[in-house]
């Protein structure tokens, strides 16, 4: 069968047949018989596209001495890839990866590369201890991908953080910022309440590291009221606090209206 990877041109039967980014609409010559075409994975990302439709001609282009046309739409890669245990599945958003480590889909030593933006919407991301529930993991890192700056935003749910580390020990944020790699985590709910953070430390999270990122918040809590860019909140689960966790090396600072405290 032919093979075209994406973004490459070749000739099959005398037509000239282009694979872009996004779709393809090429013309094949009666004498090939084309009953599938392989999509292969760009080099640099280690992500598969995922192919959400192809179309063929009704009729058998090696039995027909008319051109036929055939169309591929390829959907854009998911910018979350979590490794674990040899295997790598992508997600739409840190959320969706941090869902399925809960749930135990992803064990062991967890990596997490971001391979483009993400937007969380409202909702918070938010990763469990390990042994609450069915989750259940040594250590997580997560970090960008591919040389290139990457964006963790929301506008969350006013009184949530954008990312919740919910007794989960043992996770490095590393914004690297080496190679073209940045990392900005935003929250920008411009909000008074209680709880409005981008980044929470809760019931019991320890031995957990933030490190050259940008941090962005958008809160407006006063003195009185816990909130802020990293909020180091409660912890009664454990009664030991959320301990020996370390923020290195981060810009924290505002996200559009200024937060009137960045680390609680």
């Amino acid at each position: 069968m032919p093979r075209i990877a994406r973004g490459e041109a070749q000739t099959l039967g005398g037509k000239f047949v282009h694979v872009g980014c996004e779709h393809v609409l090429g013309t094949v010559a009666a004498e090939i018989s084309v009953t599938e075409i392989v999509i292969e994975q760009p080099v640099n990302t280690g992500l598969t596209d995922g192919v959400s439709s192809v179309t063929l001609p009704a009729t058998n282009v090696g039995s027909s001495s008319a051109v036929q046309t055939f169309t591929i739409t390829i959907a854009a890669p998911l910018p979350v890839e979590v490794q674990a245990n040899a295997t790598s599945t992508t997600y739409a958003t840190l959320k969706g990866a941090f869902d399925a480590i809960n749930l135990g889909t992803h064990t062991g030593a967890i990596v997490i590369l971001l391979h483009g933006d993400t937007d969380e919407g409202t909702a918070t991301a938010t990763l469990n201890a390990s042994g609450a529930g069915a989750a259940s993991y040594t250590s997580i890192t997560l970090s960008p991908a591919d040389g290139a700056a990457r964006t963790i935003t929301g506008a969350t749910t006013a009184g949530s953080p954008l990312i919740d580390l919910n007794g989960a020990d043992n996770v490095t944020i590393n914004g690297l910022n080496s190679g073209g790699n940045t990392l900005t985590i935003a929250n920008t709910t411009a909000s008074s309440t209680s709880g409005t953070s981008t980044v929470r430390f809760i019931s019991g999270a320890t031995n957990n590291t933030i490190t050259n990122c940008n941090l962005q918040g958008s809160g407006s809590t006063s003195t009185a009221v816990s909130g802020a860019i990293v909020l180091f909140s409660t912890d009664a689960v454990t009664g030991n606090g959320n301990d020996a966790n370390t923020l290195s090396n981060n810009n924290i600072g505002p996200a559009g209206a200024r937060d009137r405290k960045s680390v609680v």
